[in-house]
């Protein structure tokens, strides 16, 4: 298991429920980052070592496939550059060069509709070839 915060006490379980109750009820996390900064401080450091820990998987995959660009969808990725600035220093510390360097790290264009349109291009790709 993975720890989003290493601290003294409970403030980074305190911060992560406060997130989690603020999610259920709607709050965009841009909106709930900043509340949080002035609520939790905790919070913000939770959100920088999400982004190392997202940051982590990129380097394998880029090891792994060597794509020039990897979107990163979802509601989490509207914490915007809180959340992308730690994806990327942790790709360009620990990645080998050749990957790391070309590597182009965005977030989704098409939001949290990204996996319905491409379900859809699918299918109408299958439609389009059909034998």
């Amino acid at each position: 298991q993975v720890q989003l915060w290493q601290g003294n006490g409970n403030a980074g379980l305190d911060a992560l429920e406060w997130f989690n109750r603020r999610q259920r009820r709607g709050v965009p996390i841009e909106e709930a980052v900043a509340d949080a900064n002035s609520k939790y401080p905790e919070a913000l450091a939770m959100v920088r070592r999400a982004g190392e820990l997202i940051g982590y998987s990129c380097v394998n995959l880029a090891h792994t496939l060597n794509p020039q660009r990897m979107v990163i969808g979802g509601g989490v990725a509207n914490a915007g550059e809180l959340l992308f600035a730690p994806i990327r220093a942790t790709v360009q510390a620990r990645a080998f060069t050749r990957p790391g360097e070309d590597l182009e790290i965005v977030p989704a264009q098409l939001a949290d509709d990204g996996g319905l349109i491409g379900a859809a291009m699918y299918v109408d790709y299958q439609l389009q070839h059909r034998a």
